[in-house]
């Protein structure tokens, strides 16, 4: 189940009916309401900060402690059942959630005016749902599909810039028996791949100093991390560039199929991510 203040979405394993979502909120007596929702407060997302605010009230987190490094979890477990719980149960209640509105629409006593199910969703329910989509349905990708990636990544045509002379040179990744320049024998040289080839590399003589040192970066990235690895992830569409690269090749991976999960799963965030970019 996710929500937000409009929208309460279930997810369930058989055919669930509007009928069916009504018939459950009906059934809630009004008196008990608040005990439900005060016994799965922990859950609400909103908790923890509740928490933690009131924690450094009660004086047992300071207000100047590193949070990344405190377990909360462990902190909320400790706290159970004291005063120090109880309040943040009840600012969580009486600020984030409107129970006399809640009354209103639970309960038999409900007549048919006051409420029906919905039996179709409305226009704003696509928006919440390819949203919660997104967000909680992270891409789960199988054997086969890893390798047509990797085949894929293998096939491309990279665009091999030495930052010392200039040279430039195109080749598929799976043809690389090595990047030095054949030119002037120099190791530094950049990967670039089609995306980056296409828009954004010109004459190596017209680069801006801003666009020389990516390429470096680049360059860098290739030479330290080494073999056909680097040039995989470089090869990768989208937004992989210099920086993405390096953060992903920073993993030691457990097999070549992790690798190819993570280039992956870049992959689709840039997808999902490129209408704010561009």
């Amino acid at each position: 189940m996710d929500y937000s203040p409009y929208h309460i979405y279930f997810r369930v394993s058989r055919r669930f009916r509007p009928e069916d979502v009504e018939r459950v909120i009906r059934s809630v007596e009004p008196e008990n309401v608040e005990a439900h929702v005060r016994s799965v407060a922990r859950r609400s997302r909103f908790f923890s900060s509740v928490f933690l605010y009131e924690a450094r009230k009660f004086g047992v987190i300071s207000r100047d402690a590193d949070i990344s490094r405190v377990r909360l979890e462990k902190i909320i477990e400790a706290y159970l059942d004291t005063p120090l719980y109880t309040d943040s149960v009840r600012k969580l209640v009486h600020d984030y959630m409107d129970m006399p509105a809640s009354w209103l629409h639970t309960g038999p006593q409900v007549r048919p005016d006051q409420g029906q199910a919905c039996q179709w969703a409305a226009g704003s329910s696509d928006v919440f749902l390819s949203h919660y989509m997104e967000r909680v349905a992270p891409l789960k990708p199988t054997r086969a599909i890893l390798e047509t990636v990797k085949n894929r990544l293998l096939n491309e045509e990279m665009r091999l810039v030495c930052t010392v002379c200039g040279n430039v040179r195109t080749v598929k990744v799976r043809d690389v028996k090595s990047v030095r320049c054949p030119s002037c024998g120099s190791s530094l040289v950049a990967a670039l791949s089609p995306f980056e080839a296409e828009n954004g590399y010109r004459d190596f003589s017209k680069l801006s100093e801003r666009e020389r040192r990516r390429l470096v970066k680049n360059a860098h990235i290739v030479r330290e991390r080494g073999g056909t690895d680097a040039l995989i992830v470089l090869a990768a569409r989208g937004g992989i560039g210099p920086e993405t690269a390096s953060r992903l090749l920073e993993v030691t991976y457990a097999s070549e199929e992790d690798l190819l999960r993570a280039i992956l799963n870049a992959e689709v965030d840039y997808a999902r991510n490129r209408r704010f970019w561009d």
